[in-house]
Parts: C-alpha cells; structure tokens; sequence
C-alpha cells in the first residue's frame, strides 16, 4: 500500500503544480485585449470537454511504442534510437500518466483562474502603473494576491480529484506495469475485485478519507488564518 499512497501523492501534487503553473500563463494571456480571444478559449476547454475514454484511447495510440505517432516522428528525426516505451516502462509509465492528468486537468484551473482575474479591479492596475511599478511587480504583488482566494479553493478541488483518480490512470496502464501506476483508489480496487479482500478494502477506503479530510483541514485553517488578518 506504501507505494500506491506515494505515487497517489506524486501524482495529485504534479498534476495540481503543472496545472495551476500552465492554467495561471494561458489564463494571463487570456485576460489580455487580444483578436479571437472567445476562439481561444473555448479551444482551452477542448481537453475538459472530450470524454476521458475517448482522450485516453487517443493517447495510447498517439504514444504506441510501435506504431505511435510521437515514437515515429523521434525515430525519423534521429532523436532516439529505438521506441520510446511509454506505457511498459514504470517510471515513463508514471510520467505518462501525470502528463496526461496534467493536459486533462489544466483547463479547469485555467478557466476558474481567468474568471479571478477578470475579477481584479483595472484601476489598481492603473495606480500601479502610476507608481511605476514594473509588470513583474505588478503579477506578483497585485494579480497574485488578489487571486488567492480563487488559487486556494481550485488548488483544494484539483488535488482531491487528483488524488482519488481513477479513470485516467486506470484506462492508460491499468495500475502497470507490475503495478508502478497503482493509486489509492486502483489499489482499493484491485484489492476488492480481484482479490477478493473486501475488508482490507475498506479499510484502504477509510484511511484514503482521513488522507483527504486532514488535506482539507489544512485548507481551512489557512482561510481561516486569512480571514482573520
């Protein structure tokens, strides 16, 4: 169970800081007066919008070790020197499985960020820009801040539905190989379906909750901390 909690870790705390890093640039750029903006964004929502089978069978076929598009185009460019074993290999198998939960998750974190963002008053941009302060300045001491709220809750969300994935991990790999991508939830699973242990299951299944209720005390005691400044 050691490994499986480890790598549920891994992957929730991965998955949120790619997401909220990728999601916070395209929500900036977005917020932005620039041509086809509403075309933009709704393009943003594309890896949310597509069913999670439909975009998982995708990325087993794009990333193939025979016949994958991404392992043909390295091999004709003389980048690798065989296949890339992406699903059969247990550490390219668990990187796999972030950079997928990553691509399907950072639309979220995207658009609820540039709903905050288009929540900060333009007049403190204005006072900021009057007191010649530089646009680095300006993110970290005005966008960020006036964000946190916004950043806490979808951070919270986004690392309770990553550390109870199932799907994603379980379409890709199944928990393989030799069960390098088992999470919490594939281990309880596997523990109760084919094994047969349904009260060691359940025990998993409790200390998985108390996992993510200690997780979500924290996130309430700093907002509560916050609140009280």
């Amino acid at each position: 169970m050691g490994p499986s909690l480890a790598y549920s870790l891994e992957y929730a705390f991965i998955c949120v800081a790619a997401s909220y890093v990728l999601g916070l640039f395209l929500a900036v750029l977005l917020n932005q007066k620039i041509k086809g903006r509403a075309l933009f964004r709704g393009l943003i929502l594309i890896p949310w919008a597509i069913p999670t089978v439909v975009a998982t069978a995708n990325w087993l076929w794009i990333l193939n070790d025979q016949s994958g598009i991404v392992n043909v185009i390295l091999q004709r460019l003389h980048l690798t020197d065989g296949p890339i074993l992406f699903f059969a290999d247990q550490r390219m198998a668990r990187i796999t499985c972030i950079v997928v939960g990553t691509w399907k998750s950072y639309p979220f974190m995207c658009m609820s960020l540039l709903a905050g963002l288009q929540g900060v008053p333009e007049d403190v941009y204005e006072s900021a820009r009057m007191d010649g302060a530089t646009g680095i300045k300006t993110f970290f001491y005005i966008t960020l801040p006036m964000i946190r709220n916004v950043s806490m809750v979808v951070v919270t969300l986004m690392f309770i539905w990553g550390f109870n994935n199932f799907d994603i991990i379980y379409l890709l790999t199944q928990g393989g190989p030799l069960e390098a991508t088992f999470t919490l939830p594939i281990y309880t699973y596997n523990t109760a379906f084919y094994r047969g242990q349904m009260g060691y299951a359940s025990a998993i299944s409790m200390m998985t909750l108390v996992i993510l209720l200690f997780f979500c005390a924290v996130y309430m005691k700093m907002q509560k901390g916050k609140d009280d400044v």
